[in-house]
């Protein structure tokens, strides 16, 4: 025996139906019937009542008005202000001029402005650069003493005598032997 296929409108025709005939005893047996629940139930009929057959197709979600729109008259303000003589302005410096220009509106967020800058073509597309760590493998793998040595400045302070001390260590990487630790002293005054 095949599958019976079923559009959605098809089952709510057939929901209506039984509805209107009176095929169950109640509404919520006919709606376990359907495997919907009583909510969608009632909005079928009702839709059915107030558009007929029209009413069962599926409606648009798209919302009927959009409370944070930004007004067409901010918009062309943004536009305007991109381009100020040879200036190219940023979206920061775009938003603090229609904070002076509009004090009584509600300014749009700088990610706003960026938007209504990109959805003009204002605003390029920067290519993504990898970042690569500068040192992937710093050392080489060692098997013996005296293979590699590492050179290392460890940060500077300062002496009582108020010299600052710059240490420069020089280690084995193996044995992790402090081969030489030589400390550079400089006066304030030689470093000015």
């Amino acid at each position: 025996m095949p599958w019976r296929e079923v559009k959605p409108m098809d089952e709510r025709v057939l929901f209506i139906g039984d509805y209107l005939r009176g095929a169950r005893r109640s509404f919520a047996e006919l709606c376990r019937c359907y495997g919907i629940s009583r909510k969608t139930g009632y909005k079928w009929v009702e839709r059915y009542r107030s558009a007929s057959l029209e009413g069962l197709y599926d409606q648009s979600r798209k919302p009927h008005r959009h409370p944070d729109a930004i007004p067409y008259a901010i918009q062309q303000a943004i536009i305007e202000n991109r381009q100020i003589g040879r200036m190219t302005l940023g979206p920061k410096k775009i938003q603090q001029r229609l904070l002076d220009a509009f004090p009584d509106i509600a300014v749009p967020s700088v990610t706003s402005i960026h938007n209504v800058l990109k959805r003009h073509g204002l605003i390029e597309e920067r290519r993504v650069r990898r970042r690569i760590s500068p040192y992937p493998n710093p050392f080489a793998p060692v098997t013996e003493p005296n293979d590699l040595w590492s050179v290392d400045f460890k940060g500077q302070f300062k002496l009582r005598s108020g010299q600052w001390c710059f240490p420069l260590t020089v280690m084995d990487h193996q044995s992790r032997f402090l081969l030489g630790c030589r400390d550079e002293h400089y006066s304030r005054k030689a470093c000015l």
